[in-house]
């Protein structure tokens, strides 16, 4: 298996780029077919369906570490508990730290991956279909100017403790080393 991945490292490499966008881009369409649920004032139901579809849809990056690309993943260390609120910060090694992350939480707890929301840059929203369905799944966007983010936070927070279920807010170290209070408070 592992020569085969080498011969066609490249070839793999792209498909799973054309995977994960075209799923994003199916997956907006369906996050707007729940849409109406709005509308008719149940917005528990569609939070609710939102976290779920929205994680199913995550196991597909899970799935191509794992099992394409052979990554392996040994999890030290205290288990998350998911009945209780938590911050979890992370240290920001790669760009894909956070599907790497994703496949702990799934090993962890499964339910995890639909409690657990990102704070990150808010050039991310601009990304097409992930931009959506990061926004359909309550991420946090900062701007990095200290007053913007502040209230983001503040209303995130507050949103999150309104819906009745324990979130887990991640963030890499510089995000929480800079606003740590403003989450705490």
């Amino acid at each position: 298996m592992e020569l085969l991945r080498r011969a066609f490292s490249s070839v793999l490499g792209i498909s799973f780029g054309l995977i994960i966008f075209l799923t994003s881009f199916f997956g907006d369409y369906l996050i707007t077919l729940i849409m109406p649920i709005l509308f008719l004032n149940r917005h528990h139901l569609w939070r609710s369906l939102m976290d779920r579809a929205i994680s199913f849809w995550i196991i597909i990056p899970i799935t191509f570490l794992e099992y394409i690309f052979g990554v392996k993943f040994k999890l030290t260390g205290d288990t998350i508990d998911g009945d209780r609120p938590a911050i979890i910060i992370m240290n920001h090694r790669t760009r894909l730290d956070w599907m790497y992350f994703w496949a702990a939480l799934f090993k962890i707890n499964p339910h995890l991956l639909i409690s657990s929301k990102i704070a990150l840059k808010s050039e991310l929203r601009r990304i097409p279909a992930a931009g959506f369905g990061m926004e359909a799944n309550q991420f946090i966007f900062l701007e990095r100017k200290i007053e913007e983010d502040k209230k983001r936070i503040s209303e995130a927070v507050y949103y999150y403790s309104t819906i009745g279920a324990n979130y887990q807010l991640n963030g890499y170290s510089t995000f929480f080393v800079f606003y740590y209070r403003i989450v705490i408070m």
